[in-house]
């Protein structure tokens, strides 16, 4: 496998943003160090966020944030407490017998998952 793997050739990150050499390993710099500061969020993310923000004035980004403050609370993108999910799928009978549902006697569990009722 190592082997097929020397012969391919990895991909690369496209530069979009046209950076010089000196800017792309800030950038990489910027994206660990972020990543270690916020370890729940990937690297990806936090690269596509730098890309979004590069080259941006102090002035745009205080218009950004001033802009976000001034929504109502429901109409913000970041929420202050985590939404729970509106269909909740919740296992009434715990276990599964592949067996029985062979014979046709399908669960309750299956019955409330597929949103069917049991006669």
């Amino acid at each position: 496998m190592e082997e097929l793997l020397k012969t391919c050739p990895r991909a690369k990150n496209s530069n979009f943003k046209n950076y010089t050499d000196e800017e792309i390993e800030i950038k990489n710099a910027k994206v660990k160090e972020l990543a270690e500061q916020y370890p729940k969020m990937t690297e990806y993310y936090i690269d596509m966020l730098y890309d979004w923000l590069w080259g941006r004035s102090d002035s745009e980004l205080k218009k950004m944030m001033d802009d976000h403050k001034a929504l109502p609370e429901s109409e913000r993108l970041v929420k202050k407490e985590p939404v729970g999910h509106l269909d909740p799928i919740k296992v009434i009978k715990g276990g599964y017998d592949p067996d029985e549902e062979l014979k046709g006697n399908y669960s309750m569990e299956t019955a409330h998952l597929a949103n069917l009722s049991l006669n």
